[in-house]
């Protein structure tokens, strides 16, 4: 801690820099080794579209739940 009880922080600028060279970018990891590289982006599409289905189905219809 720094004068008077107060905590001090420090920003690496080389690892700022040196990480901006990936600013705009985003990675995937995936196990799929012989699928081209445009049919994983094009599956990660189509995933985020059925999650985000489901997330407004849970939040618009509020269903109760049904036992059988």
């Amino acid at each position: 801690m720094g004068a008077g009880g107060s905590e001090t922080f420090n920003l690496d600028e080389e690892l700022i820099e040196s990480d901006s060279k990936f600013d705009g970018y985003y990675g995937i990891q995936t196990s799929e080794k012989e699928m081209p590289a445009t049919e994983i982006i094009e599956t990660y599409r189509i995933l985020w579209r059925i999650e985000e289905s489901f997330r407004v189905m849970k939040s618009t219809l509020e269903v109760r739940p049904i036992f059988h």
